[in-house]
């Protein structure tokens, strides 16, 4: 027993070195080491890293700086707007202060240029002549005439009270107060001309309104400086009648024209332009001035076939208002 045990050292001892000796036979892998990157390397990668960050940041500031003028340009916009809205309604307030103030003129001078239109169809010499008619009819105990003619002058005089304070007056009412001032001329003047007045069966004459005192000057004028002056009998015609873009007043007499007349006048030492038509024309720049509706007046000399004066023919266009 003590012999085996001293063998078992050796033995152990033998096993060791041939197991030695058999792993130096073995070949050995070549397993890589890790490399350490060199100094140059870690440069390159840190400047990367900078220039990376650097960029960046840079990108970061551009973008805040666009952001930064966006919103200095929207508030630039704003307050622009903002001050272009005020400066506007302050405009506005001005023009509108300022139109108020010219439309109250307007309508001043147009009451005026209407009360003076009034006024020169009830002038003193008017009334003069008219009652002297009257008289004569009484003198001739003509009962039947003189209570004619001072029914009619009474009418006369009763309308054109009601419409001196009227802006505008039915169509209706303007052509009676115009039939009876030719009637009442045509009772005294009776030997110098006939007259005609002819409506538009189409024309509701009570659904359009047109400014008062505005056909009789011209009527007044053909009679006075075209038909009585001459030395036949005269015919005097008036006509209302549609014509787009409102009503067509005609006023047309065979007397002895305008240059004839003026003339006349001259030679008389009167005014060759009448007054009544000319209040007339400035009542017509007013009206327009006024609204947006459009008057006009036109004056036409008439000729015969042989080219001497026939008469005159006067074209009021007027755009009526609907109630």
């Amino acid at each position: 027993m003590r012999r085996e045990a001293r063998n078992i050292p050796s033995t152990l001892a033998a096993l060791l070195l041939f197991q030695i000796m058999f792993l130096e036979t073995l070949p050995v892998p070549a397993f890589p080491l890790p490399q350490t990157p060199s100094r140059q390397e870690d440069e390159t990668i840190l400047k990367n890293k900078l220039k990376d960050m650097v960029e960046q940041v840079r990108d970061r500031d551009e973008e805040l700086a666009l952001r930064r003028a966006t919103i200095a340009k929207q508030r630039f916009m704003l307050s622009s707007a903002f001050l272009l809205a005020a400066l506007l309604i302050v405009s506005l307030a001005v023009f509108r202060v300022r139109d108020k103030a010219r439309r109250r003129e307007l309508r001043n001078e147009l009451a005026r240029a209407q009360q003076q239109a009034l006024s020169l169809q009830m002038n003193p010499h008017f009334i003069f002549n008219t009652l002297g008619s009257l008289q004569s009819f009484i003198l001739k105990n003509d009962r039947d005439a003189s209570n004619l003619y001072l029914t009619k002058f009474s009418q006369l005089m009763r309308k054109m009270l009601d419409n001196v304070e009227c802006g505008f007056v039915d169509l209706e009412e303007e052509i009676e107060t115009l039939r009876l001032y030719i009637e009442l001329q045509h009772l005294r003047f009776g030997d110098h001309f006939d007259y005609e007045i002819t409506v538009d069966p189409r024309i509701d004459l009570t659904s359009v309104q047109i400014p008062p005192f505005l056909i009789q000057p011209y009527v007044e004028n053909a009679i006075q400086h075209g038909l009585l002056p001459g030395e036949n009998r005269g015919r005097l015609a008036v006509e209302v009648k549609l014509h787009d873009p409102g009503i067509l007043w005609v006023v047309e007499d065979n007397g002895i024209g305008r240059a004839e007349a003026a003339k006349i006048k001259s030679r008389k030492g009167q005014d060759t332009r009448p007054h009544g038509t000319e209040i007339t024309d400035r009542r017509v720049e007013l009206l327009n001035r006024l609204s947006l509706e459009r008057y006009s007046v036109t004056t036409l000399d008439l000729q015969d076939g042989d080219g001497r004066p026939s008469g005159t023919r006067v074209e009021i266009l007027l755009r009526g208002r609907d109630r």
